[in-house]
């Protein structure tokens, strides 16, 4: 059986599209390896990621990191400024709040 003819019956038998499949392989926390930096580990991890496709590896600390900023919503920035148009310092884009 060639390989259209093998994904099209997986896809018929169970109802799941193989073509463009992806995955996640999760791996160990970096806490016992306290010579490594962390720093170290992310950008070994975020080269190794663009090398390969549809596939992402990631520590179990940033999948917590990543579900904890997700539980938290998006974090509040202070507002943008742009310099005043007609004296020194600069002015905010978006309006003060009220008291």
């Amino acid at each position: 059986m060639d390989l259209r003819r093998a994904l099209d019956a997986i896809r018929e038998e169970f109802g799941i599209e193989t073509r463009r499949a992806s995955a996640t392989v999760l791996i160990g926390h970096p806490a016992p390896h306290p010579e490594v930096s962390e720093t170290e580990i992310s950008d070994t991890f975020r080269r190794l990621n663009s090398h390969v496709n549809r596939v992402e590896v990631v520590t179990y600390k940033e999948l917590i990191d990543n579900a904890a900023r997700a539980m938290n919503g998006p974090t509040r920035r202070a507002p943008r400024t742009r310099p005043a148009q007609d004296g020194p310092g600069s002015a905010p884009l978006a309006p003060e709040p009220r008291p």
